[in-house]
Order: structure tokens, then sequence, then C-alpha cells
């Protein structure tokens, strides 16, 4: 709400496209919907491709270098939440 009344024009939005690690189904929809919560990122869609290249595309308030590395941190953390919520193992590490 404060970037309404106080607007900060040194911010660079823009958007980051990483795969999606979890299967398609209610897994997948509840990560885009928690994605779009967190604030400074909002889910904009899923890329269908071959299924385990799949792309979630986000929208990210501050693209700068150290606020997508956050942007990343956040959804990686949110994607093994969603998995463990659905007794599903854990996305593997290392990938983007």
């Amino acid at each position: 709400a404060l970037r309404a009344w106080r607007p900060r024009w040194d911010e660079c939005p823009g958007l980051l496209e990483i795969p999606c690690r979890l299967p398609r189904g209610p897994a997948r929809s509840l990560l885009v919907g928690l994605v779009s919560l967190v604030p400074g990122l909002h889910a904009v869609e899923v890329r269908a491709q071959p299924a385990s290249a799949d792309r979630l595309a986000l929208h990210v308030a501050d693209a700068r270098a150290e606020n997508l590395d956050a942007a990343l941190t956040r959804v990686r953390e949110l994607e093994r939440r969603v998995a463990r919520a659905f007794g599903l193992p854990p996305p593997l590490r290392g990938l983007p």
C-alpha cells in the first residue's frame, strides 16, 4: 500500500521465467495462487511444454539481480512446502 502513496521510481519491473518442478494438477495450481500472495511477485502463467519442462512466468516488481535471487528463493521454498503438503517427493535441488 505504501507504494501507491510513495512510489519508488528506481524499481525495475520485469518477468522471471523458471522451471516449475511440481506436477500438473492441484499442487501446481496451489503454488501459482500462493506465489501471487508474495509481495512483489505475481504468477503470470504456466507455459506448458513437455511435462518435465513446464515454465512458470512471474512478474517481479523489482527485477534487479539481488531481488531476482530473493524471488527465486521464495518460490522454491513455496514449491517445497506445497510438495510436502500434497505428500509429493521434494522437488530436486540445483535447478534454477
